[in-house]
C-alpha cells in the first residue's frame, strides 16, 4: 500500500483476531520516515521517524478495509477522522 511502500520500515504484527468465521482482523505496527499517509513525493516533508499501526480486516480471504492510525483509509487514500 502506498504508505509503507513510500517509507515504511519495520512491520511487526502484533495482534491476529477471529472475528467470525473466514473474518479476521490483523493489527501490524510499523514506521514511516516522514509523518503523514500515503504517497508524500510531492510533498515537503520533514525527516522524522513516525510509529503507526494498521489494522487489516479480511473476509473471505478478500480485505474490506485498511486502516492506518484509526484515521486513514489506506485503501481510499483518504482521511476518516
Amino acid at each position: 500500500q502506498p504508505t509503507y511502500k513510500f517509507d515504511g520500515q519495520n512491520l511487526t504484527l502484533k495482534n491476529a483476531i477471529a472475528l467470525a468465521e473466514d473474518s479476521y482482523r490483523f493489527l501490524y505496527n510499523f514506521e514511516t520516515k516522514h509523518p503523514g499517509y500515503g504517497n508524500r513525493a510531492k510533498e515537503k516533508v520533514e525527516k522524522t521517524t513516525t510509529p503507526h499501526l494498521i489494522e487489516v480486516t479480511t473476509q473471505n480471504n478478500r480485505i474490506l478495509y485498511v486502516l492506518i492510525d484509526g484515521r486513514w483509509d489506506e485503501v481510499e487514500q483518504r482521511l476518516i477522522r
